[in-house]
């Protein structure tokens, strides 16, 4: 018994060590036993986009019309918002017949599409409505000109298909997003 009173100290400290390194240990098991890598992947939008023209070989006179129909084709698996920007050269050589209901001029000489254009589904590709028609030539021409179609399009957020009224600020706030440090 007197070696008890003399290690007393010595074997509640062993024992109460003994004791907080097991609960630590059964803790750090339970732990990392039960809680394992989480990996959260993300995909960002993918949009891909072309112009589609109808441009049939035609006489270029002047006092006449062209036909020149051209749609833009969401060839992404992305829905889409498209603007399209139509330059003339040389400036006022010609009249283009744009833009059709579902296409507005904005203010920053872009053509807005009102319309969430989806992404292929099954096989079947979508496209804006005509963005122009036809090509005036007007009766004083004389000289050559080039009229280019030049077209962006960004992802929609949270718009979808079918959403209507979107307001055009909305439209342009997309597009200003990705196209400037905003």
């Amino acid at each position: 018994m007197s070696i008890w009173k003399n290690h007393k100290k010595a074997v509640i400290t062993l024992v109460s060590c003994l004791i907080i390194g097991g609960g630590v240990a059964g803790t750090y098991a339970t732990l990392t036993a039960v809680t394992g890598d989480v990996i959260n992947s993300f995909t960002g939008e993918v949009i891909e986009t072309h112009i589609e023209e109808d441009f049939p070989e035609q006489d270029v006179k002047p006092d006449s019309s062209l036909k020149k129909d051209v749609k833009i084709v969401n060839d992404g698996p992305s829905d889409a918002f498209i603007r399209a920007r139509i330059t003339i050269s040389p400036d006022k050589a010609v009249i283009v017949d744009a833009p059709t209901e579902d296409w507005v001029l904005a203010e920053d000489g872009w053509y807005y599409y009102k319309k969430v254009v989806s992404g292929p589904i099954d096989g079947k590709y979508f496209s804006t409505t005509s963005l122009m028609t036809k090509v005036i030539i007007p009766a004083d021409i004389k000289e050559d000109f080039d009229v280019t179609v030049y077209q962006e399009a960004v992802g929609t957020g949270r718009y979808t298909v079918g959403d209507v009224n979107i307001p055009l600020e909305n439209i342009q706030k997309a597009f200003n997003k990705v196209t400037t440090n905003d």
